[in-house]
This record gives C-alpha cells, structure tokens and sequence, in this order.
C-alpha cells in the first residue's frame, strides 16, 4: 500500500491534491490511503513515528500560522525515517529555504502556481518505491554451496539451527539451512518480522493465531511454533495489532 500524507493549511489545495491523488491511483490499480491535516498535529506525530505504516509520501506545505512549518516536519520525519518521500507544494520562493533543506533529501519542490508538475512529481515518487519494494522482496543466502533466492513473502519464520552453526528458513515450500547468522539475516528482512525469541523471528503475514497465554504461533500453512519468550509477548500483540491494521 503506498500511504500519502498531505499537510496544507489550505483546504482548496488539500482537495486538489486529494482529487489528484485519486485519479492517479484509482487509473493504476494499486492499494493506497490518503491523510490530510491542516497543520502538525498528535495525529501526524504518530503517523510520521509508526513504522509499521511503509511507502509513506508526505506532501507538505511550508509555512503554517500557528504550527510546526514543513521544514521542522520534514527535520521530524528525517529524525528516523529517510525512506518516505518528501514533496513540498507552496508558493514559497525555494531559494528561501535551500540551506534549511539540503540535508533533508527532499524529493521534489513544486510551486502551487505550476500545479500541472504536481502529477508529474507523484508518479515519479510511485516509481520510486516500486524500485525499492522490488529490492526489497528476495535475499539471496548460501546453502550448501548453492545460492539460492528467497522472497520475504515466502518466508514463513527464521530460527537458529540447534545442531550446528548457523540458521533455518522456513518457508512456504521448503526449510532452507544457511550459515548466516540471525542477526545478520534480519538486516534484509522488512516490518513484517518481528522477534519473538532471542534465535527466532517470525513474519506476522503468516500469523494466524497467537496464543499469548500458552506462548504458541499457529501459521496459516499450519505450522505451530511455541518458542516464544515471555518478554516479547507484548511486543508481538502490539505489532501483531498494528501490522494487522495496516493490511
């Protein structure tokens, strides 16, 4: 899903963006939300803070009455987040704030009185994070001198391998044995994998029971796992909730 996040304290504008946004979207076929606020607000705050919402483009203005300007949300957003796209749309003068911007990696600056670039600048930041899901959908790990290429959707849990060094890959169709270690592994892996264990991580996509009383995972392939520590099962609900939510 690609979750647009536009911040304007014109309300004619936010419509146009909102009609805008729609009429890309809806042409493309693709899963999509739209969030608008008229200034930095708790609601934005938490959106801007919850990284289990992914693909974010924020659209902002840059200067508000009696709020936080674009600059100081973009600076918030910067703090922990330098995946989702930032595009401001004002009739500011961008040589205004160019030395407040530079290390924002700001996407795009258009001027309200060019609204035509507006859609331009939108499909290209579409393209953007196509590119990087794509990246992001296979690891490639050695196993028994094999290089094999596995998609994260496929992925079902990861844990250690008790006998001997190294970890297990479940997935879908097969349990893929690599020497890599788990937390090396967990560098590729997206929101999807949360730990639940100190040598397991599972992929809340596959979850379809969480028992948190008897500590048991039951995946929709039937799987059953039960190694699960009693300090992540509060961890696991609130992400399992959250991650849920967004689908």
């Amino acid at each position: 899903m690609i979750n647009f996040i536009i911040c304007d304290s014109d309300k004619n504008y936010i419509s146009k963006i909102n009609t805008l946004i729609n009429e890309i979207m809806l042409s493309r076929y693709y899963d999509y939300s739209v969030k608008t606020y008229y200034e930095y607000s708790n609601d934005l705050k938490k959106i801007i803070h919850d990284d289990f919402i992914e693909n974010k483009i924020y659209i902002l203005d840059i200067e508000f009455k009696n709020s936080k300007s674009g600059i100081e949300i973009a600076k918030e957003i910067r703090k922990n987040d330098f995946d989702s796209l930032i595009i401001y749309f004002s009739t500011m003068d961008i040589s205004k704030y160019i030395y407040s911007i530079l290390n924002l990696f700001i996407f795009d600056f258009i001027n309200k009185y060019e609204p035509e670039k507006l859609k331009t600048s939108i499909l290209k930041a579409i393209d953007v994070i196509k590119i990087k899901n794509n990246r992001k959908k296979t690891i490639t790990v050695r196993s028994n001198r094999l290089l094999c290429n596995i998609n994260l959707d496929d992925i079902i849990y990861i844990m250690t391998n008790v006998e001997r060094r190294g970890i297990i890959i479940h997935t879908k169709k097969n349990e893929i044995y690599t020497n890599m270690s788990l937390k090396d592994i967990t560098e590729y892996l997206d929101n999807r994998f949360v730990k639940t264990h100190r040598s397991c991580y599972v992929n809340l996509d596959h979850v379809s029971i969480f028992d948190s009383l008897l500590r048991i995972i039951k995946f929709d392939n039937g799987d059953i796992l039960d190694l699960v520590s009693g300090s992540e099962v509060k961890d696991i609900k609130n992400n399992l909730a959250k991650f849920k939510k967004q689908l």
